[in-house]
């Protein structure tokens, strides 16, 4: 079965005529187009022309919601057909295929309504997407105009930004209200400099501050209003995991990729048909050595496709039927979502990272289905989320090439564009396979005789099964229970209380306490 992959833009670039039209920003044309070798040897391009007939193309999706904003915004489109092309205007008609191709995000300074199709080989042009942003002349201006905060686990530090508040206006904003609003309002609080006057031209701040004690996905708002002013509004967004929860039973698995690994927590409570279609995928290793193929920076890195076999020669993976939609999950940023063509129940191997907040994901043509979740696991060195969401990013930002669909946003690495694409330039995802989290702390030492009573003196020794463990001990009683490194036997000549515990590399924290009493007596 031939795919055709997801392809969604954020700034397309202009491509000659001839050339395929899904290219992201940045793309740099090959000389040597790389090909897939198939049964039939059809193009990717081919088939989905033969099999996509005269479908509608789907209706561009606007970054921003329509509404009215203080200041300049930037508005990005993005499509899901294959092979897409977005014509748009910005005076209100009805674009055609004549009207300006959208090749970067639309700034929009002053009142207007953006209108976008978009076409693609073997559709019929799209419905008109529609938007109006009104840009207010004066009044309360944030900055930054919006907050996303980092993805954070329970239980970690507390994440603050701070908004400046400016009065743009001529006179003074009086009655000033500042005010934490939207579903996931109860994950923030805030503090600020602002009073309840602004002065014309002053400015004050305030300082949000992101603490979720649950996961999940919290958008919100800050809403700012006075006297004299028209309303400001600063979106936030922030998302908080949980790896205990979320990777229940071993649902945890390793991504190793060119560009390191990442742990991803897969979400069989929110689609199990889709989980259990990876890891169908998994299972017979069919993403082993399989390329990204795709990457939209700032938007998605998309792989398990596509391999090299040992002719050097691009394949398709062997896949099986496609499995239904189950799109419960946000495509937010970190999130492992299941690439697929318009139909919404053809998902099949292919998977993409969203690299940034994708809430329209959520609902285009039916939305798309999110499987997991970059996590950092416990126990593992070098396993924290914030690593992981780092090796994605560095694929993202890796430099892309127009290869030819559906190679055309391919990331290359030492690639020389005048020769031709060697296996060696591709990034690879190696191997996805399962792990396990370590436990939280090491084993707890033991002491080689118990407690007990005993005749004369004692000589004790400790032992712990965590390899790499430093083991401590400890008399009960001693001033400022003096700790001691355990290095042999020692002797215990008197009635006392002796607790010993050990620390590991690669723990969140030490052992549990073991404790023993030796009661010695006379001989």
């Amino acid at each position: 079965m031939l795919k055709t992959p997801l392809c969604l833009a954020v700034g397309l670039i202009a491509l000659a005529e001839g050339q395929p039209s899904c290219a992201a920003e940045g793309t740099a044309s090959l000389t040597p187009s790389l090909s897939v070798e198939s049964s039939g040897t059809l193009s990717e391009a081919a088939t989905t022309a033969a099999s996509a007939g005269a479908a509608v193309a789907l209706k561009p999706v606007f970054s921003l919601a329509p509404g009215t904003y203080v200041s300049t915004q930037s508005v990005t489109l993005a499509d899901a057909t294959a092979g897409f092309v977005i014509h748009y205007t910005t005076n209100g008609t009805v674009p055609t295929a004549a009207s300006p191709r959208y090749t970067a995000p639309i700034k929009v300074a002053s009142t207007q309504t953006i209108k976008a199709i978009a076409t693609a080989a073997g559709h019929t042009n799209s419905a008109v997407a529609s938007a109006t942003y009104k840009i207010a002349a004066t009044g309360i201006v944030a900055t930054p105009a919006s907050f996303v905060f980092p993805v954070t686990n329970i239980g970690s530090k507390a994440v603050s930004k701070v908004v400046t508040l400016k009065n743009t206006g001529a006179t003074a904003v009086t009655a000033l209200s500042i005010v934490l609003g939207g579903a996931g309002a109860s994950a923030y609080s805030k503090s600020q400099t602002c009073g309840t006057t602004l002065a014309a031209g002053a400015s004050c701040t305030v300082t949000v501050v992101f603490d979720p004690k649950s996961s999940g996905d919290f958008p919100a708002v800050l809403r700012v209003a006075g006297s004299g002013s028209r309303a400001a509004a600063v979106p936030l967004d922030g998302l908080c995991t949980d790896v205990n929860a979320a990777a229940p039973d071993g649902n945890a698995y390793e991504f190793s990729t060119t560009q390191g690994s990442l742990y991803v927590a897969l979400r069989p409570d929110a689609a199990p048909k889709n989980v259990a279609n990876f890891l169908h995928y998994v299972g017979n290793g069919t993403y082993n050595h399989t390329i990204i193929h795709r990457v939209v920076p700032g938007f998605v890195n998309q792989g398990g496709g596509y391999k090299f076999n040992a002719a050097g020669k691009v394949v398709e993976t062997a896949t099986v039927a496609p499995v239904v939609l189950e799109a419960k999950l946000s495509n937010v940023r970190g999130t492992l979502a299941m690439a697929r063509t318009s139909n919404p129940n053809s998902a099949t191997d292919q998977f993409f990272f969203n690299v940034a907040n994708n809430r329209a994901l959520d609902t285009q043509d039916g939305g798309y289905t999110v499987i997991g979740q970059i996590v950092g696991m416990q126990g593992i060195d070098g396993a924290s989320q914030a690593k992981g969401l780092a090796v994605m990013d560095a694929i993202n930002a890796d430099k892309i090439y127009n290869a030819g669909s559906p190679f055309d946003s391919i990331p290359l690495l030492n690639y020389n564009p005048a020769t031709a694409v060697k296996p060696s330039n591709a990034v690879y995802v190696n191997a996805v396979t399962q792990v396990k989290p370590k436990a939280i702390t090491p084993a707890t030492p033991v002491f080689s005789i118990g407690t007990g009573t005993y005749k004369g003196p004692q000589s004790v020794s400790l032992k712990d099964s965590t390899p790499g463990a430093t083991l401590y001990y400890y008399v009960l009683g001693s001033p400022n229970h003096k700790v001691i490194a355990y290095t042999g036997p020692f002797t215990v000549s008197k009635s006392q209380y002796v607790v010993a515990y050990a620390i590991a590399p690669g723990y969140a924290r030490a052992s549990f306490l073991n404790y023993a009493h030796f009661d010695i007596t006379a001989q």
